[in-house]
């Protein structure tokens, strides 16, 4: 935003805003190890992807939420279904998405259909 107002902090996954995309074959297992260097808890939800619940990342419901500075949490599972979705946090969402932690997943065919260009947009 332009003057007057002040800058914002973005929080990233791994640096970036959106975060990384993440592109699977539909049945492939996903793993990922999450280390929350916030200074508050976090999850991270699945946008729209049938996952165990325990993998939902709905805090307080589904998990704990991964505690501050240095907690972990290992999210794995298989993706059931070929479609574009979303990551984004469930702990105090309106200003963790809000600061940037979203991205894209994107879960392809098991016999993807020939396109000339796939692009992901993210806004």
């Amino acid at each position: 935003m332009p003057e007057p107002h002040p800058l914002t902090e973005a929080w990233t996954y791994n640096g970036a805003v959106p975060g990384p995309e993440i592109r699977l074959r539909q049945g492939e297992r996903f793993r990922v190890v999450v280390e929350n260097r916030l200074d508050e808890e976090t999850t991270i939800h699945w946008h729209g992807v049938r996952t165990p619940n325990a993998m939902d990342g709905v805090p307080h419901l589904t998990q704990a939420p991964i505690a501050a500075r240095g907690g972990r949490f290992v999210y794995e599972f298989d993706v059931p279904d070929a479609g574009t979705f979303w990551y984004h946090p469930h702990q105090r969402a309106h200003e963790q998405v809000g600061r940037g932690l979203y991205g894209a997943f994107i879960v392809e065919e098991r016999n993807p259909i020939a396109v000339d260009r796939d692009v992901t947009w993210v806004l």
